[in-house]
């Protein structure tokens, strides 16, 4: 069971870690056409 929850743990931070980087990176990349102000830090 604590594997399962390992498991669990970590596909949540990468998720939460994939969703920072677009979100911190696609900004840049598109012209930052999006704003500052869209961004959560």
């Amino acid at each position: 069971m604590k594997a399962i929850g390992l498991g669990i743990v970590l596909t949540a931070v990468l998720s939460v870690g994939a969703w920072w980087v677009l979100n911190d990176v696609v900004p840049y990349t598109e012209g930052e056409r999006t704003g500052d102000s869209v961004r959560l830090d």
